[in-house]
């Protein structure tokens, strides 16, 4: 038999048990920002222990104090970079727009993870037995330095080896317009007879949560068209992904770091943890497989791929190709999410600042819901109506429950009531709250983005000072003390069916439970539940008043 609880008693369930989830779900079992759930079917991937036929797996040793290694800068508008002549690899790759810090004197974000005793990353294997390669490779480049100062220049760097009759050049391309280079190896074989080899384009990083639980590195990789987390700390030693491999790499919550392979073919990844963690973070490298190559005799065969390091910028991953663009995802929350996020960008075009973007985005939102919060507060406004009649039938049956059920499913359909209708604008809601919590949360665009006056940055929580309290630092947080006032606004004006001491616990429940759970939320997220209580005041006085 369906029973129908008290209205407070839903609302409470309803909103306490949601932000509940979501907390524990952040605290404890969020994954990475960037970190997503793979849709079926998913691409063929078997664990595995690496063979003698997989040995490009192995890592190189460190490039570090290798004899005669030469330093190459490279400067464009969008970043600086220091490579290696040993294997050619990228030592560092600093992002001119973006700090480590909201600070201005703050270091630029350096989005190499480097791993001590392994290779940089960006260097070559080969595993065939046509020939034998040095591990480690130095090059003679065309120049240790190139600087970029117009955005529709590029310039090129070539470096080259040999090895008896087999000669390697390694040519980078770097643009002034966006933050990729194009890699282009070429294998010329100098012998008699054909040359059969499988190219590796190995990159290592590290994975792991990076000072904070909302920042936590992975391997990613765009396999058969599905996009796939790859955890390291969730490979007993390595895995492999065989299908069409638009582009593999490592991420962070607002950086990546790709390898995109032109023209993908059906070849291999193999993603390998390597060494002891490393104050907390595991050190992954990533092999691209290439399928075997046949070069002639005389000949040369080449392959050429795409390194994008940089923000995951909308736009720039986009350009980049390959539907690198999918690197931003929002979880099971996306479908939602992108709309939310598309119109996010669309409006801070015209705003210019993204704090009045969530104001005025929230502001949409509820006018789009505003048909069915009318209904919902409308059902709670008869509820308290007939609410009194309720409590006497409560009191000539509370000895007969079925009697009791009958009456009170009478008594709403004489007054064409939905008893669950109070609810259906927070549940509404919820798949709304979620996604919109994704999108400030992973956004690069609120990264250090000011609102008003102390709220300087709407990615992380707008503290103004820390408190020490029970052996630890708690952050001062104006905001959620904001946003709890106008949840005790909302509750006192919210229709309510319930006894006096019910009502007045309701009253301070509801802003106590949310105001502790959003203390710690970035002030994006608690500026738009704020706007939104607002709106909800307003709405509701607007009820009682018509009603």
């Amino acid at each position: 038999m369906i029973r129908y609880p008290d209205m407070e008693n839903r609302t409470l369930l309803a909103i306490v048990l949601s932000f509940l989830v979501l907390f524990i779900y952040q605290l404890f079992f969020a994954p990475a920002p960037g970190k997503k759930v793979t849709p079926k079917p998913v691409p063929q991937t078997v664990q595995q222990q690496p063979t003698a036929q997989q040995n490009v797996i192995y890592p190189r040793k460190s490039n570090d104090n290798v004899p005669g290694s030469k330093i190459i800068y490279v400067s464009t508008p969008f970043y600086n970079a220091e490579l290696s002549t040993n294997n050619f690899t990228i030592m560092h790759w600093y992002l001119k727009d973006y700090r480590t810090e909201l600070e201005k004197t703050s270091p630029p974000v350096e989005v190499i993870g480097r791993v001590k005793g392994v290779a940089y990353p960006m260097w070559e294997s080969f595993d065939g037995s046509s020939f034998t390669m040095s591990s480690n490779i130095s090059y003679a480049c065309s120049a240790l330095s190139a600087t970029i100062k117009d955005t529709d220049n590029h310039e090129q760097i070539a470096c080259s080896h040999r090895a008896g009759s087999i000669g390697i050049k390694k040519v980078i391309t770097f643009y002034g317009n966006s933050y990729t280079a194009t890699v282009t190896l070429e294998l010329t074989n100098y012998s008699d007879k054909p040359v059969v080899e499988r190219l590796g384009v190995n990159w290592s990083g590290l994975s792991g949560e990076l000072g904070s639980r909302y920042d936590i590195a992975d391997g990613i990789v765009l396999i058969n068209n599905s996009r796939e987390t790859i955890e390291a700390k969730s490979l007993n030693l390595s895995k492999s992904y065989d299908g069409i491999i638009q582009w593999f790499g490592l991420e962070n919550r607002y950086f990546i770091q790709t390898v995109l392979p032109h023209e993908p073919e059906q070849s291999h990844l193999y993603a390998a943890r390597i060494n002891k963690p490393e104050n907390g973070l595991i050190p992954l490298l990533l092999t691209y497989v290439y399928n075997p190559v046949t070069v002639g005799p005389h000949s040369t065969g080449s392959k050429t791929y795409t390194i994008f390091l940089g923000p995951k910028d909308i736009d720039f991953l986009n350009r980049a190709g390959s539907h690198l663009g999918r690197a931003l995802y929002f979880g099971w929350s996306d479908v939602i999410a992108k709309p939310l996020f598309y119109v996010m960008k669309f409006i801070n075009r015209f705003v210019g600042n993204y704090g009045w973007t969530i104001f005025i985005l929230t502001i949409l939102i509820r006018i789009i819901l505003f048909p069915i919060g009318q209904i919902g507060f409308k059902s709670m406004r008869q509820m308290q109506k007939i609410a009194p009649k309720i409590n006497e039938l409560k009191e000539k049956y509370k000895n007969d429950k079925e009697r009791l059920y009958r009456e009170t499913t009478n008594l709403y359909r004489s007054y064409k009531i939905n008893p669950l209708g109070g609810c259906l604008p927070m549940l509404m809601q919820i798949p709304i709250f979620f996604a919109l919590y994704e999108v400030l949360l992973l956004s690069i665009e609120l990264r250090h983005a000011p609102f008003i006056w102390w709220i300087n940055d709407l990615s992380a929580p707008d503290t103004i000072g820390t408190v020490y309290l029970a052996g630890m630092h708690i952050g001062i947080h104006i905001l959620p003390l904001i946003m709890g006032v106008t949840m005790l606004f909302q509750q006192l004006l919210t229709p309510t069916t319930a006894s006096q001491a019910q009502a007045k616990m309701m009253i301070w429940l509801m802003p106590i439970v949310l105001t502790v759970l959003f203390w710690g939320f970035p002030a994006g997220l608690v500026l738009y539940w704020t706007v939104n209580n607002i709106f909800s005041i307003g709405q509701q006085y607007y009820i009682l008043k018509k009603y």
